[in-house]
């Protein structure tokens, strides 16, 4: 197994403002909802919520984006069911 260090980004994928709140739940594995709505409590609360995000803004770098290359396979379609004439069935019928 091996030894992961995890690290604190903003979000790119999970973001209203700055991707604060996003990058904090991917970090502590918590809904981020949660953590906006802690943010928002903060702040009518005294303040020190809007102060720290914009701060964690500021200091956490953005999530690098990671670019997966995919190489392309020529596939080819099934050849469709080719019916065949039933011309004797219409010979006997006649």
């Amino acid at each position: 197994m091996a030894n992961e260090v995890k690290r604190l980004y903003r979000s790119t994928d999970d973001r209203m403002l700055g991707g604060v709140a996003g990058g904090l739940g991917d970090y502590l594995d918590f809904d981020s909802t949660i953590i906006r709505l802690i943010f928002a409590f903060s702040v009518f609360l005294g303040g020190a919520g809007f102060v720290a995000y914009l701060l964690m803004w500021l200091v956490v770098p953005e999530a690098p984006i990671v670019t997966v290359s995919v190489t392309a396979k020529k596939t080819v379609a099934p050849k469709p069911a080719v019916k065949k004439s039933s011309n004797a069935a219409k010979k006997s019928a006649s």
